[in-house]
């Protein structure tokens, strides 16, 4: 019998092999979600060309009845979406909703192009279901045969497996493994519904509130995305269980007793896969997601037959994807403390694929408002972040200024606030000025001191330039200070108790900008 690294290996390399079939449909899917983006945005396009007027259609006008050559020609539509129907094989309830709006002689422009946005929403998630049911039938009969195969060659005896049955295999796939009950085609079903829901509440009330076809494209254009990365997460980890389901069937068929957890020893292994690796269960405790994989969505981890021996070796990966030996009853925790966590540069990368989704959103952010200043590939904008503290520094603070600024300008310009936003607020010294006590503090009753005054400006947050110049506006969280440069007077300073509306909702989206900074 072969010793236990020769399992370690092979039943990785077949585990990485089966999740590559999820892998490659999920990598193709990204076309199929942007084809049917595209779709929708034409059939959106085309309704707005027919009876939009500047670019706005009004709740009234969408509930229109279509006129006789419209409904004719919507009638050839739905033909065509039943005829394709009989490929696809839709469920019965969009089959009798199509069937029965091809038998109507009145039907609303809004109705219309909503079966227009769901049919292409149906073809998306029927072509997805089926290819993903063949995709899991194909992984979990590759990786049945493959396991019975290293099994025999491991133990250098060859016997007869008998042919999988096809009822067994659809059994597998309709049976739910997860705690909530549901199966892989029930999520998919109850992902489609909620984006057909989505894109009617979307529509309607981007109608009711008199929105461009274009805005109403980019926020349904979002939700798709939303839609395919979920799609994305289900595809990798129903992929990952019926790997793991694959091998635990050969596994009983074949009487093999126990069973060890298998993680792979690189950086990027999730939390509870490197704490799960290199315990052995008994095959009646085998439980997907608590005594086997997957343990989480894009789970790499695999199972392999236990015997008693622990002489070999298993392989592990540097950062740099170049692969080395290392004791075959070394666990993942025992080859990080030795490997990883004395080696400054594998320190680096752990850190760097951890954060990667968050630096990614960061770096891009920063790209679009520094530009240039900010280093062009992500792997140079996070060697940055965690590798010089002096350079990060500054360009946070950087980013910071020209963010909050920018943010200013926008905010000011929606509240209609009188003056242009400064950008390096000059804070002066009032001392030698001219202070209207009388105006401010007798006439106003703002009670306002110079000294306060000066305060204000010392503190303000935002500062706009009104009069050519002449005076200049300062706001900050305890008042607001107004001096007029050309004369040399301080000619208003009151304290934020008396702030507008639009001085609050400018100091707080401020407030927001500097919070959400990192």
């Amino acid at each position: 019998m072969k010793n236990s690294d020769y399992w370690k290996e092979r039943f990785e390399q077949l585990n990485e092999s089966l999740l590559n079939k999820g892998e490659e449909y999920y990598k193709s899917l990204d076309k199929e979600y942007r084809k049917a983006m595209n779709t929708i945005e034409l059939q959106i396009n085309n309704w707005y060309m027919r009876i939009a007027n500047n670019n706005e259609i009004s709740m009234a006008e969408a509930k229109k009845w279509l006129r006789e050559k419209e409904l004719e020609e919507f009638q050839w539509t739905v033909e065509e979406y039943i005829e394709k129907g009989k490929t696809l094989k839709y469920s019965d309830e969009w089959m009798t909703e199509l069937e029965n709006a091809s038998a109507r002689v009145h039907i609303r422009r809004l109705e219309a192009l909503e079966i227009q946005l769901k049919q292409t929403v149906e073809e998306l998630y029927q072509r997805q279901y089926e290819e993903l049911s063949e995709r899991l039938k194909a992984i979990y009969g590759e990786g049945y045969y493959h396991t019975a195969f290293e099994v025999q060659r491991g133990f250098n005896i060859g016997w007869s497996i008998p042919t999988l049955d096809s009822n067994k295999v659809e059994k597998v796939l309709a049976k739910p493994w997860t705690r909530d009950g549901v199966n892989f085609s029930d999520r998919i079903w109850n992902a489609k519904d909620d984006l057909i829901n989505t894109l009617h509440t979307e529509l309607t009330q981007s109608i009711i509130m008199g929105k461009a076809p274009d805005k109403i494209i980019a926020k349904i254009a979002k939700k798709f995305n939303t839609s395919k990365t979920r799609a994305g997460r289900l595809i990798m980890t129903e992929s990952a269980f019926f790997a793991s389901a694959s091998q635990k069937d050969c596994f009983n068929d074949l009487n093999v007793e126990e069973y060890e957890i298998c993680a792979t020893l690189d950086l990027r292994t999730s939390e509870i896969c490197r704490d799960m690796d290199g315990k052995v269960f008994k095959m009646s405790d085998y439980e997907p997601g608590v005594t086997a994989p997957p343990f989480h969505c894009w789970c790499r981890t695999t199972t392999i037959p236990y015997f008693d021996d622990n002489v070999g070796e298993r392989i592990a990966r540097s950062s740099d994807g170049k692969s080395y030996y290392v004791p075959n009853n070394m666990t993942y925790r025992e080859w990080y403390e030795k490997y990883v966590k004395s080696n400054p540069d594998e320190l680096l990368a752990e850190k760097k694929y951890q954060n990667r989704h968050a630096d990614k959103k960061q770096h891009a952010s920063y790209r679009e408002v520094l530009g240039k200043g900010v280093p062009r590939s992500l792997d140079e904008f996070q060697n940055l972040k965690y590798t010089d503290d002096e350079k990060w520094e500054k360009l946070k603070d950087k980013f910071k200024v020209e963010n909050v600024f920018n943010r200013i300008v926008q905010e000011s310009a929606n509240l209609h606030i009188k003056g242009i936003p400064i950008k390096n607020i000059q804070r002066i010294n009032i001392e030698q000025f001219e202070y209207a006590e009388v105006h401010i503090n007798s006439e106003r009753l703002h009670g306002v001191p110079k000294s306060m005054a000066q305060q204000f400006i010392n503190e303000a947050q935002v500062a706009y330039s009104r009069w050519n110049g002449q005076v200049t506006v300062y706001v900050s969280q305890k008042g607001c200070t107004g001096v007029n440069l050309s004369k040399k007077t301080v000619s208003t300073a009151y304290r934020s108790e008396e702030y507008d509306e639009k001085f609050k909702k400018i100091l707080e989206a401020v407030d927001n900008d500097k919070m959400s900074d990192s």
